[in-house]
């Protein structure tokens, strides 16, 4: 079963729910998680990052933030960031 998002206006207003396809393609509005790893090692700051596995759909190789992720529909902010 696809993932279900809620879709937001440009005020982010919640206007509806829509597939994970279907906001994709149409480019609408809906909420991610992103989880960023800083290190400050001396004076320096470290910004960590991982490399796509080459089996994703999207950017497959690429590097990526440590982790990131949609909000389904029917959970809250924190708990999409805990399961990401």
């Amino acid at each position: 079963m696809e993932e279900i998002l809620k879709v937001y206006d440009e005020e982010l207003n919640e206007i509806g729910r829509s597939t994970r396809s279907e906001v994709h393609t149409k480019g609408l509005l809906h909420q991610v998680v992103h989880c960023w790893i800083i290190e400050k090692k001396r004076t320096i700051d470290w910004l960590y990052f991982q490399q796509r596995s080459y089996n994703k759909e999207d950017f497959p190789g690429w590097y990526d933030i440590a982790a990131s992720g949609h909000v389904a529909a029917n959970e809250s902010i924190e708990t999409a960031m805990q399961r990401e």
